[in-house]
């Protein structure tokens, strides 16, 4: 799916070297993320934006231009950590059905961390795989409230957005229960529920933070990590914890000793770093200007990229600072 607009200057004459095309390319990342494909004055300028060039649950890979680019800005999200060996799509979404049952036969209730936006309408997706092949039976879902306003928004784009499962209603089919700042705090943590909590992050005084703060200490109860958290985030010094280890989920809180079961499945909604290299080297641009990554990451595809591509100018701009192209 793609869309091209165009501006021309008011007075100037409405030629193609004067006029400024800009077309947006489905990103693959989440409902309404582009690449961005800019031209002017003969010369053209892609930025991926957030992107996947792997099919998920529901979003379908990215469509993204293949021509000769004169510039291309891409993101390093995943650029410091490899693709595992072996690993499919499906083969850890059986591996998360596994550990969930796993837990409820431990009777542990699961919070799993997610983004309102993308990451809540995958899982609920998964979950309803997960019963339609019955690997799992029907258990409750827990949901908040910004997160079921993107689920509807999802819900009402199924048929007009280029996806996966695109007769599911998640609101319907998934019949997730709702919760809010309030009832985070009361709800009863009975087993066999499984809470799909925002912010990915856990953030503090989001519901996922909340909530792991009544988990974390005790061993019966699961938290589940299904794609990137910052490593100097609560979600990411949580899951980089050692078992009784102690950790501060929020600064207005004590520390916490770490009891409860903890597991990590990649369902990043980001692009392979082996994935990225392969697009920059089929497009060979003039320039690559690296973005959107830890220090880390994108120092990984600097280095892979100026040996893959000598004749490609590498850039790393420095934040605030302008770069000229």
């Amino acid at each position: 799916m793609r869309q091209r607009f165009s501006i021309a200057g008011e007075r100037a004459p409405q030629r193609e070297k004067e006029t400024l095309t800009f077309e947006f390319f489905d990103a693959g990342h989440v409902l309404g993320s582009s690449g961005i494909l800019l031209r002017a004055e003969g010369k053209t300028v892609f930025y991926t934006g957030d992107v996947n060039f792997d099919d998920q649950t529901i979003m379908g890979a990215a469509t993204f231009p293949e021509e000769k680019i004169d510039v291309l800005i891409m993101e390093c999200t995943r650029g410091d950590h490899p693709k595992p060996a072996g690993w499919t799509r499906a083969s850890e979404e059986r591996r998360l059905a596994e550990a969930i049952g796993a837990a409820f036969e431990r009777r542990s209730c699961v919070l799993i961390p997610v983004f309102a936006l993308g990451k809540t309408q995958e899982i609920l997706a998964m979950f309803y795989k997960f019963r339609r092949e019955r690997l799992l039976t029907e258990f409750p879902i827990y949901i908040g409230g910004l997160s079921s306003k993107m689920t509807d928004i999802y819900d009402r784009r199924a048929h007009t957005t280029r996806r996966q499962l695109p007769r599911l209603q998640l609101m319907r089919e998934a019949t997730p229960f709702i919760l809010n700042e309030e009832t985070v705090r009361d709800a009863p943590l009975r087993p066999g529920r499984v809470y799909v909590l925002s912010s990915g992050m856990m953030i503090p005084k989001t519901l996922s933070n909340v909530l792991a703060q009544r988990l974390i200490e005790n061993p019966q109860h699961s938290i589940f990590f299904v794609g990137y958290a910052n490593p100097e985030s609560p979600a990411g010094l949580l899951r980089d914890a050692r078992s009784n280890g102690e950790v501060t989920l929020d600064p207005d809180k004590p520390v916490q000793r770490v009891r409860c079961n903890i597991e990590q499945f990649q369902f990043s909604a980001h692009a392979t770093r082996e994935a990225l290299i392969d697009y920059a080297k089929r497009l060979a641009p003039g320039k690559i200007v690296l973005v959107h990554g830890d220090p880390p990451a994108v120092e990984w595809m600097r280095l892979t990229l100026s040996a893959d591509l000598p004749r490609s100018e590498v850039l790393v701009p420095t934040p605030g600072v302008e770069l000229e192209l």
